[in-house]
């Protein structure tokens, strides 16, 4: 009896220190580094004062772009160099940084639908709907398709 007790606490122990082991390995996982965020770049702290200055930063890391993270389930990222490169939220509570073309578009074709995503990718602009549409807009902001 004490010898199968001895081996089951054994065992516990062992899956215990493995299990412990890849966590701390998780955590000092430096595929990214989090940064103060006042130390972002100058034009990722404009746009942040400019279109979200109620909403406080909880995160922001570097691991070649930033990522900003605010309060409030916002998700913002910047290229190395501070230029945006995306907005997510479940819906974003801001669009005044989307250019009006595309805002008279949607409140146009889909109105009262909230946006959950914003994305710049080379010369193409992309929105998620929260009715889990896809849009993509030209780089003069004209509609180009829906997904």
């Amino acid at each position: 009896m004490i010898k199968k007790y001895v081996s089951l606490l054994l065992l516990v122990t062992s899956f215990s220190f493995v299990y412990a082991s890849s966590l701390s390995a998780d955590m000092s996982d430096k595929r990214f580094l989090y940064v103060n965020s006042e130390s972002l770049p100058e034009n990722c702290l404009e746009f942040l004062d400019k279109y979200f200055e109620s909403y406080s930063v909880a995160h922001a890391r570097f691991d070649g772009n930033y990522t900003v993270m605010l309060k409030g389930s916002i998700t913002i990222k910047f290229d190395s160099k501070g230029n945006l490169k995306s907005v997510y939220a479940s819906s974003i509570p801001v669009t005044s940084f989307i250019d009006n073309k595309i805002l008279t578009y949607i409140n146009k074709m889909y109105n009262n639908v909230s946006i959950t995503y914003y994305g710049i990718k080379k010369d193409m602009y992309e929105i998620k709907l929260g009715n889990k549409k896809k849009l993509f807009f030209d780089s003069s902001f004209n509609f180009v398709k829906e997904k």
